[in-house]
């Protein structure tokens, strides 16, 4: 597992004064600093998910951005938590990646770019700057709208998921290397949410 939770539903990040991104970003810092960052993480249930290997935890976090909301939204969290001492960054994806998720529809699309935030840091020992950008344009963003599985109109024949055909939704996703140990997710609202899956 390359990953610990930690979900500030309430937290404000896109407010233009000053002073509560400082203060969000302090209830964050002071929260991975005594305690995400010092135990192994647990799943929903309260116990520690198991695993054949045990990677350490690494001192970074990744945050995942609400329902419509992007990176740029959360970058002014992310820049405050790096500077101190706590690298971070936002699930690289602007607010319109969310599109095929609207209607109830699969979050899969979603969780794939958490994953691969999530791996690219871990493999990276923490480095931000070592988490790429990925290929996902328009064209993508309509077909996987069109088939991404679930919601109102039954997407794929069902709304039930135990039904859903699997489909892989589009784009370049970069491999990432091996993870060197784990990383505390931040997720804000339905990302908060969505990270727990």
């Amino acid at each position: 597992n390359t990953r610990s939770f930690i979900s500030f539903s309430t937290m404000t990040t896109t407010s233009p004064s000053r002073p509560q991104r400082a203060t969000s970003a302090a209830r964050c810092y002071w929260y991975l600093a005594s305690t995400a960052l010092l135990r192994p993480p647990t799943s929903a249930y309260g116990y520690a998910p198991s695993s054949s290997r045990t990677l350490p935890d690494i001192k970074a976090a990744v945050i995942v951005p609400g329902f419509l909301t992007g990176a740029d939204e959360f970058k002014p969290l992310a820049d405050d938590l790096t500077s101190r001492g706590i690298p971070t960054v936002a699930v690289p994806m602007p607010s319109w990646h969310w599109i095929p998720c609207v209607g109830g529809r699969s979050m899969r699309p979603m969780l794939d770019r958490i994953d691969f935030a999530v791996r690219h840091l871990a493999a990276a020992n923490g480095n931000v700057d070592a988490v790429p950008e990925f290929d996902y344009n328009v064209l993508d963003c309509w077909d996987d709208f069109w088939n991404n599985p679930g919601g109102v109109r039954e997407v794929g024949g069902s709304a039930d998921p135990e039904d859903y055909p699997v489909v892989t939704p589009r784009g370049n996703f970069p491999e990432a290397e091996e993870p060197r140990g784990r990383v505390a997710l931040i997720g804000h609202s339905a990302g908060g949410w969505i990270s727990r899956l």
